[in-house]
């Protein structure tokens, strides 16, 4: 059959939500790009002045401006889960519920081909929402640099973009899956956003444990690095946490700043990407599991 045919029937069931899709797509990126670009024109303001005492205009446009980008990115982070979330449900549960699965099924080689093409066409269009978002959240994230990143993230995701491709995917995956066995659109949808939610927030969960196991001091945090917390060293050399080293220093006495040196706990450049890519294959891998999950109820699934 015509990949313009495929794509036809199946975006058609939900052309107005494609529609919205796209439009808070193109809004969503389009804003984190402008606050990304004025961030960045902000803080080269400030380095060529002198920091932010000797700038009071500068400084004080850079703290409106970091107080949008918690919210831009959450926006950044929900719209792929959303956009995965509509496609998936749509990618069988949509003809189930209509009743209109037998047919399709009765004119295609077999359900697998069916279900093959509706994936990859709508599954693409899941990569086409996400792609403008997750290159913008990119440009937010380098111009905030790695230490207002760190500290600005939500929740301790990562904030990479490449993450919110894969995220968008795996959304796209598991509703398809939960519409495989459920056959309601709605009920799938609610159903979806459960599973979704403990998936990806168990993922977010061990991920955020793999970045604290292999961050390291960093001496110098470079543009591309990945700042994941703050620590310091006692005089013997030891590395703490902050709220030890505070509990240390009102047992013996001795004034905070006099005793302990500050520490940038973080993964250097080269490390944080090869983290990043594995993370991201993580979901990849996991996205196959639902994908193959799909496959199987389509294909024992008694027509109705």
């Amino acid at each position: 059959m015509n990949v313009t045919v495929i794509a036809r029937v199946a975006v058609r069931p939900i052309r107005t939500e494609f529609t919205i899709l796209a439009i808070l797509s193109a809004f969503v990126s389009t804003a984190l790009a402008l606050i990304a670009g004025r961030i960045e024109a902000v803080l080269v303001e400030l380095d060529r002045c002198g920091g932010p005492t000797a700038c009071q205009g500068p400084s004080q446009t850079l703290a409106t401006l970091l107080t949008f980008v918690p919210l831009s990115r959450l926006a950044a982070f929900l719209l792929p889960l959303v956009g995965g979330l509509i496609l998936g449900t749509s990618l069988v549960a949509t003809d189930l519920d209509r009743r209109t699965a037998v047919f399709a099924w009765s004119i295609t080689p077999s359900r697998s081909r069916w279900l093959l093409e509706r994936v990859l066409v709508l599954g693409s269009g899941a990569v086409m929402f996400a792609l403008p978002v997750a290159f913008a959240a990119f440009l937010l994230q380098r111009a905030l640099g790695p230490e207002y990143d760190a500290a600005l993230s939500i929740g301790g995701a990562d904030n990479a973009g490449l993450l919110l491709v894969s995220q968008s995917i795996l959304a796209f995956s598991i509703a398809g899956w939960v519409g495989s066995i459920s056959g309601r659109s709605l009920s799938s949808a609610l159903a979806s956003v459960v599973v979704i939610a403990a998936v990806i927030g168990g993922l977010t969960i061990g991920f955020s444990a793999w970045r604290q196991a292999e961050a390291v001091p960093l001496d110098e945090v470079r543009a591309g690095a990945l700042v994941v917390d703050f620590g310091v060293r006692d005089p013997d050399g030891r590395l703490l946490s902050v709220d030890d080293a505070m509990s240390q220093a009102a047992r013996s006495g001795t004034p905070f700043d006099d005793r302990f040196t500050p520490v940038v706990l973080g993964l250097r450049e080269s490390n944080y990407s090869l983290l990043v890519a594995g993370e991201a294959g993580i979901e990849a891998v996991t996205t196959a599991f639902f994908v193959g999950l799909t496959f199987i109820a389509v294909q024992y699934r008694r027509p109705q």
